[in-house]
């Protein structure tokens, strides 16, 4: 019997505190809003695990990384929850980590 292999991206969503996902950043593409014509960075993904996935941070967790060069590198996305801020207003909270593939780097 053949095996299949997932080819085409899943949307992911971040839905309660310590939802994380990891893996090899793929793309980062932009999407803008069409109400707000806000654009955020949609973060494309193979995890660990072999999925496919994309998914949107906001854009404060997109400030943050914009000056880095991701694609390709191995990447955990961990989900703190949201962050009330002013006027009822709220942002989603991210901690963005590198996973160090190579552990035998600081072993010499």
């Amino acid at each position: 019997m053949s095996k299949s292999r997932q080819i085409n991206e899943k949307l992911f969503k971040f839905e309660k505190e310590g939802d994380n996902v990891q893996g090899i950043v793929t793309k980062v593409s932009k999407h803008t809003f069409e109400d707000t014509k806000s654009t955020v960075n949609v973060y494309h993904m193979r995890t660990d695990d072999g999925k496919r996935i994309q998914f949107i941070c906001g854009t404060p967790t997109d400030n943050s990384i914009d000056y880095m060069d991701i694609e390709g590198v191995h990447l955990s996305f961990y989900y703190n929850g949201k962050v009330q801020l002013e006027k009822g207003r709220s942002m989603n909270d991210f901690t963005v980590s590198q996973i160090d593939d190579d552990e035998t780097d600081n072993q010499e």
